[in-house]
């Protein structure tokens, strides 16, 4: 299936699609942003790691070696710039790439949170991303059928 590359505000299912993706941005701007800097990065893993432990999930989020943030850090500056591209310049076609994307990443954090030895606050990761993934699925079923 393929989605027009403009913006449709017009018909009920554009200004759907954009709430959608509107939405799933300013969630990532909270969820995806701390992880572009270093300090702020070291700090949200500690509290995702204490809301972790509160919720009484197993394992824990490792100490991060420098290497390891580099990724994370470079992780989140993809996101935010992600962020920005739908919240500033949105255009139809972003509901396919927002419905492939968080399936994707659902799919690894899940197999992720699968693992004991990792802290459970991925699998809650990965049911917000299918939750995101199913959101735009439900626009690109709309914007197919309001043709």
């Amino acid at each position: 299936m393929t989605v027009p590359a403009q913006t449709s505000n017009q018909s009920p299912a554009g200004t759907l699609a954009q709430q959608v993706i509107t939405a799933a941005a300013i969630w990532d701007i909270f969820f995806v942003a701390p992880f572009a800097l270093p300090n702020t990065a070291s700090d949200f893993l500690a509290i995702m790691d204490g809301i972790g432990a509160l919720l009484g999930l197993y394992g824990s989020i490792p100490a991060m070696q420098p290497g390891h943030m580099l990724f994370v850090n470079m992780a989140g500056m993809s996101g935010v710039i992600w962020t920005g591209y739908r919240l500033f310049a949105y255009n139809d076609g972003f509901v396919l790439a927002e419905f492939w994307v968080r399936l994707l990443i659902g799919c690894v954090l899940a197999g992720y949170g699968l693992q004991q030895s990792v802290s459970g606050i991925v699998g809650l990761f990965a049911v917000t991303e299918f939750c995101w993934a199913g959101a735009a699925a439900f626009v690109l079923w709309k914007m197919h059928n309001s043709r």
